[in-house]
């Protein structure tokens, strides 16, 4: 994301403009086997895995008790 800011003056929009220049591949969610997800907002971009309940909560941050939620990476803009 870091590589992609620099040459492009700005975040990507999709993980598919990272591929191949910056990333071989499209990063894949360990559980549930799609890529990871990315979320733009004017304040930051959030890549995020839907995390072990499976359920994709649009970037919301995990709730360790109530076991919800997504696991995510936050960059500020």
């Amino acid at each position: 994301m870091s590589r992609y800011r620099v040459a492009e003056d700005q975040f990507p929009e999709t993980l598919d403009s990272l591929v191949p220049e910056f990333l071989p591949a499209l990063p894949l969610d360990p559980f549930d086997g799609n890529p990871l997800r990315i979320k733009t907002t004017d304040q930051e971009l959030v890549l995020y895995s839907v995390g072990p309940d499976g359920a994709d909560d649009d970037g919301a941050p995990s709730d360790g008790q109530a076991r919800a939620g997504d696991l995510t990476f936050r960059l500020s803009r």
